[in-house]
């Protein structure tokens, strides 16, 4: 929502729909509530909704359509323009269900992509809790798949998660895990939900996602002002390096339900310190 108070004016070349809408104009609000955990200021909250990395640029591609689905080409489109803009990151807070064992189009495109040393976060997906439930494309090898925890630090039962096989089908999934579960973030005033807030809650890896972009994005800038050459790498280690593991309520969680664990800053950040 480009007229919502906490985005400053983003540039139309830095807009671009590739839906059959025809507008970047952001009807559902899923894609306002993301982009606000990573980059929103906080403006409408005097500061206490701030997101993880206010001073972001965005590049906003809209995949995605009013009643929140989108085709496959929508999504590749997206992918290229991004990738054509030379941008550090992309943060995608959607997917589809992952066939074991068996690449989707989508997937590939995302390793692909990551192998150029751009950095893809992708939401591990809501189909928890079984196992093998990690969507496309969460489980391509080189995204950083992200699971949801709540409050209480605790694994949402909606979070996917992987394989205790490990190999190709997931079980190296998530790589993981940030709150997810009633996050506060802009909501769009294009809405029409029967709200008037700047401001909704709501759960999913699609929130938990952001925050690990928005995460990301601080550590790169910290390496950048260091005139590191390897910042996006060095930045993905140091992230999950300086992750901590976390017990469940009757376990200690296993790498295929958090990954590497709750990213914590404070780990990261002292991590590129020294």
């Amino acid at each position: 929502d480009l007229s919502h108070p906490d985005f400053p004016v983003i540039s139309s070349s830095r807009l671009r729909d590739f839906t059959n809408e025809r507008t970047v104009l952001d009807a559902h609000g899923h894609g306002t509530h993301v982009s606000g955990i990573i980059a929103g200021t906080g403006t409408a909250s005097q500061g206490q909704y701030r997101g993880i990395a206010p001073g972001v640029d965005l590049l906003v591609g809209k995949v995605l359509e009013a009643d929140g689905s989108g085709s496959l080409s929508y999504v590749l489109d997206g992918l290229m323009w991004a990738l054509e803009q030379q941008a550090d990151m992309i943060s995608l807070s959607l997917g589809s269900e992952a066939t074991p064992g068996v690449p989707s189009l989508l997937t590939t495109a995302c390793q692909r992509i990551t192998e150029t040393g751009m950095l893809v976060c992708a939401a591990a997906g809501n189909s928890g809790p079984e196992l093998g439930t990690i969507n496309s494309p969460a489980d391509a090898p080189g995204v950083i798949a992200v699971g949801a925890i709540g409050k209480d630090r605790k694994l949402a039962h909606f979070s996917s998660r992987g394989s205790s096989s490990g190999g190709i089908d997931g079980g190296n999934k998530p790589d993981c895990v940030a709150p997810g579960v009633d996050i506060t973030a802009p909501r769009s005033t294009h809405r029409y939900d029967g709200y008037e807030s700047f401001y909704t809650s709501m759960s999913g890896t699609s929130m938990a996602c952001p925050i690990v972009s928005g995460a990301l994005a601080v550590l790169v800038s910290m390496l950048r002002v260091q005139n590191h050459d390897d910042a996006q790498f060095v930045a993905k280690q140091a992230l999950l390096d300086g992750a901590v593991l976390l017990d469940g309520f009757d376990h200690p969680y296993h790498p295929y339900e958090i990954g590497r664990g709750l990213i914590n800053m404070d780990r990261s950040v002292n991590l590129l310190a020294s």
